[in-house]
């Protein structure tokens, strides 16, 4: 049952429907039990042997025949799964066409054996256009071997010299894709590999797109494309090379687009999410925003990639200053599924709620708000910091000076523990704070005072990079330059 079970709950009504219809053309008893065990399982009416058993052998014997029977539904089962169209069965062309080319060959093989050589040539040429298209390359290799076998048919010596030369091909793109396949593992999934502690050094990076860029021009295979982009923006953001990163992903885009081997709905979202963020880290948000919706309303709906391309289209609406816009988005995250897959979550977007009424003028509103997420105290070294900053700004507008001093002692205790983190910004920052605390909050002497460190943080140049979708969601120098403006 353990095999069987699973087995039959992940089919289709259309394959429910095949195998009943399968299953009443022969009338003799061990079919009709067949049937019987089928109806019992889809029914939900047993769910182990034992009661399957007692259900279809009154004695509750007979445990040989049961397992034979079990065995010949499971067969049946998956031979069904062969006669429907793809399309039914596959919700990407790409997975339609793998399929398709597999069945056709077994299909052709067939016809081989049986003598039928006209049909399986017509059938195998078709297979190898279709493997082209779709970049099948170990389908359209064993499609050319079987076709190879027909030569003695054709009699042609150019014909079978064509069959070996396009198998060699097909073989180097089989190694190529094999090696980019083992390069995406580590990609994808580092926290499964010891590798995983070098897969975010940037010399490791490096050596890794160039790899994948030498096997791309000498293949000009859109699926090694496919990797070498993805890699290769991996590692533009990593040096934070945000203009290079976007003309790599809009050249991607273009790729998906054109490639019907890599063309899907998740694809094309998952690289307009990566220009929008490209976008908003070039401070071009009224571009990122046309991205990121086209990312949110791509992915699947209620999954975490659309709950993350919501964080991309709510920087770009905040960041422009499209404040009902972004106030719109707030709703729609903290009515997604996602939202529960965390507890870091709710906190995370309680503090940009909070930010966006303290851009709106709504201080004592964005404090309540702020008291709401104290989730992100454990995130001492990323978005605490911004927590923490916000405060202080809030104390200011709202006058309470007292507690201010108070908070700006915490913060200095707090940036003091950072030993590892790059809190560089955040320091310049306090810095310019325990000034204007000094200075009694006169901006203007505050301003004259700290010009260089406010002039630094405007450049934001390497260790004191600003981050558009980083915890300094209030860029602390706009805000002290308005006070002054």
């Amino acid at each position: 049952m353990k095999l069987l079970l699973p087995l039959i709950k992940a089919l289709r009504p259309g394959e429910i429907r095949l195998i009943k219809h399968f299953l009443k053309l022969e009338s003799n008893a061990e079919v009709k039990k067949r049937s019987d065990l089928f109806e019992l399982i889809l029914s939900g009416k047993v769910q182990t042997d034992q009661k399957a058993l007692k259900k279809l052998y009154k004695t509750g014997k007979n445990n040989s025949a049961y397992s034979h029977l079990k065995e010949r539904l499971r067969k049946d089962v998956l031979n069904v799964l062969f006669l429907q169209d793809a399309s039914k069965k596959f919700s990407t062309k790409y997975a339609n066409a793998e399929f398709e080319c597999r069945r056709n060959y077994i299909q052709a093989d067939i016809l081989i054996a049986r003598g039928a050589y006209l049909p399986a040539i017509k059938i195998l040429e078709r297979n190898i256009q279709l493997a082209d298209k779709y970049e099948l390359a170990a389908e359209k290799t064993l499609t050319q071997q079987l076709a190879r076998t027909m030569t003695h048919r054709i009699k042609s010596e150019k014909r079978l010299e064509e069959y070996n030369t396009d198998i060699r091909k097909s073989l180097e793109l089989m190694s190529g894709l094999n090696r980019v396949e083992e390069i995406a593992h580590y990609f994808s999934y580092p926290q499964l590999f010891k590798a995983n502690k070098k897969v975010n050094q940037p010399d490791f990076k490096i050596n890794t797109v160039q790899e994948l860029k030498n096997l791309y021009e000498q293949t000009s295979s859109p699926k090694i494309g496919f990797w070498y982009h993805m890699a290769m923006g991996d590692y533009l953001v990593l040096i934070r090379n945000s203009a290079e990163a976007l003309e790599n992903n809009l050249k991607f885009l273009k790729l998906i687009e054109t490639s019907p081997s890599i063309h899907s709905q998740a694809n094309m979202a998952g690289v307009n999410m990566n220009i929008s963020s490209n976008l908003i880290e070039l401070m071009r948000y009224d571009e990122a925003i046309e991205y990121a919706k086209y990312a949110v309303r791509s992915f699947r709906k209620g999954g975490i990639n659309q709950f993350t391309a919501l964080e991309n289209l709510y920087f770009a609406h905040s960041r422009n200053q499209s404040f009902d816009s972004a106030e719109d988005i707030l709703k729609k995250v903290f009515e997604h599924p996602a939202m529960k897959a965390n507890a870091f979550y709710p906190a995370k977007w309680l503090y940009l709620r909070a930010c966006l009424e303290f851009s709106k003028g709504e201080f004592n509103k964005s404090l309540k708000t702020l008291n709401e997420s104290s989730e992100l105290n454990k995130d001492k070294s990323g978005w605490l910091l911004g927590l923490r900053m916000l405060e202080l700004l809030i104390m200011v507008e709202i006058g309470d000076f007292e507690w201010f001093d108070f908070k700006l002692e915490n913060f200095r205790k707090l940036l003091q523990r950072q030993k590892e983190e790059n809190v560089q910004r955040s320091k310049v920052i306090f810095n310019v704070l325990k000034t204007l605390s000094k200075m009694d909050f006169d901006y203007f002497d505050t301003f004259e005072k700290e010009n260089k460190n406010i002039q630094l943080l405007e450049e934001a140049e390497n260790e004191l990079q600003w981050d558009p979708k980083g915890f300094e969601v209030i860029r602390f120098d706009d805000w002290i330059k308005s006070k002054v403006d």
